[in-house]
């Protein structure tokens, strides 16, 4: 049986107890003693006070079960991203010798967008904004 199970076990036995007493103390009459009425007005007290703790346990137990639920999570989501990011640089690590490195001499990038420019489709001007390259502009 799950902690959250026993809780709310004991949040139903506490209820229903509490509602017995409540139910009893609102039977007194004018024919019951002041001595009776105390003493059901005590049990009702104490009822609703242990009502109040399973209450708060059991809230307090909830809480913490749902956090660890959403702990779990994060981890797996985690370990997957991890697992993915791994095989990626497996994959390309193994894909290296035949990937050709090119140079990005002539490249610029526009200082008024950031956009990158390749000098043989762009040379003179960004194609996003139409600047033209001037001395602001970092070329590589």
């Amino acid at each position: 049986m799950s902690s959250s199970q026993n809780s709310a076990d004991i949040l139903r036995a506490t209820a229903a107890r509490y509602k017995a007493i409540r139910d009893d103390c609102a039977a007194i009459d004018a024919r019951t003693d002041d001595r009776t009425a105390a003493i059901l007005r005590a049990r009702l007290q104490q009822a609703r006070m242990q009502y109040q703790d399973a209450r708060a346990q059991y809230d307090t137990q909830i809480a913490a079960e749902r956090a660890q639920r959403e702990r779990d999570e994060q981890r797996r989501q985690h370990q997957q991203h991890r697992q993915h990011a791994d095989s990626s640089r497996a994959g390309s690590a193994r894909r290296d010798p035949e990937v050709k490195s090119y140079s990005m001499r002539g490249w610029w990038v526009c200082h008024i967008d950031g956009q990158t420019n390749n000098p043989a489709l762009a040379p003179e001007r960004c194609p996003t904004c139409g600047h033209t390259k001037c001395v602001y502009c970092h070329v590589y």
